[in-house]
């Protein structure tokens, strides 16, 4: 830890950031005086606190705003409180220090190094050497300190500074308090107090806890028997349960063979109503596809006698002459085209002789009468082989000559004159067959479309109607069935609900033991349950009745062992509080003997000099009651005048402010701390304070102060807010 030096403490800046009211402000300080002017809530009194926030930051720990400087000086626009402070300490620190909800951060920086300093500690300890209330309570002086009334004893303030350097802590209180705290521990009275009782509750808890330990052994021993019952009765309902299990698992496995059952039936009607839905006529329809055959059959008959009439009629025309007259004409064109051709061939013979010979007189060239003779003989010959083809085709239709030819073509003009009469009645026989045709094949289509309608195709006409009825007959053997069929179904779904039937078989298997055989196992099973409960019963009254004892032989221990302790505890207090108040007793004689002679000395040199020799003398009396010369001897302090009690209460600070910090100069604040001083007093109190050697920094809203400074000739920076 670094060593406490004696050089002067001087504030050089305040930079207020935003602190209460204030925002945005930068003061610089005189070395020595500093007068600060500003009206009421001008903001003196905030400059004075952003001095000790900076310093020591805030004591959050009071609830009320007037005495939270936290809450009091929490900006008004909901910034952070924050600022920074400039002192030279021996070195020049810049302090840095923010506070925004309950967060803070604080820094402190050598300024000619950048060095941060004293990181976790109270800035204003380190630098100061001591605490924010020993701070308050000497270098900070107020005139918002509440002023001793007539009937406030100014010696109360004085010995608590004297003791502790705090106004509000007493040693006589102190003394009392102790005094009051010993004998609520053990009184003057015998079996009073404190300790007394806490031996009372210990011997009383000693005997509670050995008739408890009984009680809870047998509670405990009770409690096992009751915890071997419920888990035999546990163990019991489980056999129970898994019985009833099973057996609702055989009700899911009869559902299962009922859900099948009813499978069955509904895939039997389901299959006898397809059965049964075939295309079956009934008796009118036979009897109506009975005539269209019949029909068919009666225009058939009429087809078959025009086919046989016309095929009749037809077999009496004289086919042979239809022959004969076929090879007639093709004898007659044979023979013609051969004569023809054998014609032609004598022609050309003769044309070319013709031609040949006239070439040859006017030629004389005996070469082409050669070419003219060959070509004739040529000709020729072709004409006698055609004239001889005429007779081979005669003889190839089996006619030896032309007037055998002539003959039959005779004969057959005869036939076919006789042949006229049969082919006008075979033409007539053959527009009836056509007509026959037409019925038979429209009443063979109208039957034929019957059929169709009941898918029979390519039958008999017979045979259709012998399978329609068979099909007639089939078919109401088969509405029959799936009549019972669906009868069956209805009478089976009219006894069970299907829906939860099938729900009931979800989920089952085929179970390994009968339905008696479960049934006995969950009765036996249950019977075991209903004997454990009525063991168990008479285990809980017993327990019951043990509990009604309320015994807790743990609670009882705990509670004797902190009662032990609570008793070990006072009495260690008593014997702390006993020797406490006899170094308290020792310390506040010897602060009475050896400080408050030193203070009163000094206290008298300041106050002679405040009043102006009016008063020379401030004594304290080993009850540290302070009073003061007057005309008629020392007279206590409450018969002062106002601002003369303040001037004293003035005089003990400095004079204590020499004690606590020495030779080391701090900063002195002084908030209106004249506020009850007259003028004159004012000025020899401003000349006191301005030979101390401590910096001031004096806060004034009528300019009091400043008049003394001027009047004492003492120079000063006067800073206006």
């Amino acid at each position: 830890m670094e060593k406490r030096n004696n050089a002067p403490v001087v504030l050089e800046k305040a930079s207020i950031a935003a602190f209460g009211a204030t925002a945005g402000r930068e003061i610089e300080f005189d070395s020595k005086i500093n007068v600060i002017r500003a009206g009421n809530e001008g903001g003196k009194t905030t400059l004075a606190a952003f001095i000790r926030f900076a310093l020591y930051g805030f004591d959050s720990g009071r609830g009320d705003i007037e005495k939270s400087p936290k809450k009091l000086y929490t900006p008004w626009s909901g910034a952070a409180a924050s600022g920074a402070l400039t002192l030279n300490a021996g070195r020049r620190l810049r302090i840095e220090r923010s506070v925004t909800g309950s967060k803070e951060s604080a820094l402190c920086t050598d300024i000619a190094t950048g060095t941060s300093m004293y990181g976790g500690e109270v800035f204003g300890e380190r630098i100061l050497g001591v605490g924010c209330e020993v701070f308050e309570k000497t270098a900070f002086l107020s005139g918002a300190l509440p002023v001793m009334g007539k009937d406030t004893a100014l010696a109360d303030r004085l010995q608590n500074l004297v003791f502790s350097a705090d106004e509000q802590i007493s040693g006589e209180k102190a003394m009392d308090a102790l005094k009051a705290r010993r004998n609520a521990l053990k009184g003057r009275t015998a079996g009073s107090g404190r300790i007394c009782e806490l031996e009372a509750d210990a011997a009383r808890l000693e005997e509670r806890l050995a008739e408890e330990k009984g009680v809870a052994a047998e509670t405990a021993a009770l409690e096992a028997e009751a915890a071997r019952i419920a888990a035999e009765i546990e163990r019991r309902m489980a056999e129970e349960a898994e019985a009833d299990a099973a057996l609702a698992d055989y009700d899911k496995y009869e559902a299962f063979l009922l859900t099948e059952e009813h499978g069955r039936l509904r895939a039997e009607a389901a299959r006898t109503a397809e059965a049964a839905d075939i295309h079956a006529p009934d008796p009118e329809e036979i009897e109506r596809l009975q005539e269209l055959r019949n029909a068919h059959l009666r225009e058939k008959e009429r087809l078959e006698s025009a086919e046989a009439e016309y095929a009749d009629l037809k077999a009496r025309r004289s086919t042979g002459d239809s022959e004969a007259r076929g090879r007639i004409h093709r004898a007659r064109n044979g023979y013609r085209k051969k004569k023809s051709l054998s014609g032609g061939f004598f022609v050309l013979a003769l044309a070319i002789c013709l031609f040949g010979g006239a070439l040859y007189a006017l030629s004389g060239n005996m070469l082409l009468l050669i070419a003219a003779a060959v070509g004739v003989m040529g000709f020729a010959v072709a004409g006698l082989i055609a004239r001889r083809s005429a007779g081979i085709a005669l003889r190839s239709e089996d006619f030896d000559s032309v007037a055998e030819l002539a003959a039959a073509e005779e004969r057959l003009a005869a036939a076919e004159e006789a042949d006229k009469d049969t082919a006008a009645r075979l033409v007539q026989t053959a527009s009836w067959l056509d007509r026959a045709r037409i019925a038979e094949t429209e009443a063979r289509n109208a039957f034929s479309d019957a059929l169709a309608g009941y898918g029979i195709r390519g039958v008999k006409g017979g045979d259709a109607i012998n399978e329609l009825i068979n099909r007639r007959i089939r078919a109401g053997a088969l509405q029959a069935e799936a009549k019972s069929a669906a009868t069956a179904l209805e009478v089976f779904e009219g006894k069970e609900d299907i829906r939860r039937l099938y729900a009931r078989a979800e989920g089952a298997v085929k179970p390994a033991k009968t339905k008696e055989q479960l049934a006995i196992e969950k009765k036996a099973a249950s019977q075991r349950v209903n004997m454990y409960k009525e063991r168990l019963a008479a285990v809980k009254e017993k327990l019951a009745a043990l509990y009604a004892l309320k015994a807790d032989p743990l609670t009882t221990a705990e509670r004797l062992s902190y009662t032990e302790e609570l008793l070990r505890k006072a009495r260690e207090s008593y014997g702390v509080l006993s020797i406490a108040m006899e170094e308290l007793k020792a310390a506040g004689d010897g602060m009475k003997e050896s400080v408050s002679p030193r203070i009163a000395e000094s206290a008298s040199e300041k106050l002679a000099a405040m009043t102006g020799g009016a008063h020379r003398v401030l004594e304290l009396d080993t009850e540290l009651a302070v009073s003061c010369d007057s005309p008629y001897g020392q007279k206590n302090a409450s018969h002062l005048s106002c601002g003369t009690k303040e001037g004293v209460y003035l005089c003990l600070r400095l004079a204590l402010l020499e004690l606590l910090y020495g030779e080391r100069k701090v900063p002195l604040i002084l908030d209106d701390a004249f506020a009850h001083v007259d003028r004159e007093r004012t000025a020899r109190l401003i000349r006191l304070l301005a030979d101390s050697g401590h910096q001031l920094i004096i806060m004034s809203c009528d300019g009091k102060e400043q008049a003394a400074l001027e009047e004492q000739g003492l120079s000063y920076r006067l800073i206006n807010l």
